[in-house]
């Protein structure tokens, strides 16, 4: 009888650790989010106050801030085209969280406007998109063309608030 009874617990142990394993093989590892952002209005303010740019932030910290398109020209190289800084890993874990929560990788890769009857389209609505880089060669790309997706307006109001608080540098070329 103590045989059996072992027997059944070593296999019901392997069994599970099998279970564990699989799990872990499946598991989602985002490295890296790139969000750019078009508020639907264009400025000539620098970048820092530019309610348009492109924020590419990575798992162990590190974070760019570029224009959302080229930099535009200017005399005497007068606007800063790009600003790093860095912030906590932990903010990028709760990110990433967020992302597993709303299961990404099923939202749709766009939406859009749905209009209703007799409505026009309204095109300086703004846009915002996300490519989630994950497992280390996989991306998945998010466009919220009239920035109303309650997750995405959730992860965009997060991204935004993480690029307020990030202190930035000037990146000199």
């Amino acid at each position: 009888m103590k045989i059996k009874n072992l027997i059944l617990f070593v296999s019901l142990v392997v069994n599970f650790s099998a279970i564990g394993q699989s799990k872990n093989d499946t598991r989602i590892n985002i490295n890296q989010i790139l969000f750019s952002y078009y508020s639907g209005m264009t400025t000539v303010a620098p970048l820092l106050e530019m309610p348009n740019y492109r924020l590419n932030i990575e798992s162990n910290g590190n974070a760019i801030l570029k224009w959302s398109r080229n930099c535009p020209q200017s005399r005497n190289n007068y606007l800063i085209c790009s600003y790093q800084g860095s912030f906590s890993k932990k903010e990028f874990k709760q990110l990433a969280r967020y992302l597993l929560k709303i299961d990404f990788l099923n939202l749709k890769e766009k939406y859009i406007q749905e209009l209703g009857p007799n409505e026009e389209p309204y095109e300086d609505w703004g846009d915002a998109s996300f490519t989630i880089f994950y497992n280390n060669n996989y991306s998945k790309t998010v466009v919220d063309e009239n920035l109303e997706m309650p997750q995405l307006v959730k992860l965009r109001k997060k991204l935004v608030k993480l690029k307020k608080k990030i202190k930035w540098t000037p990146v000199v070329n």
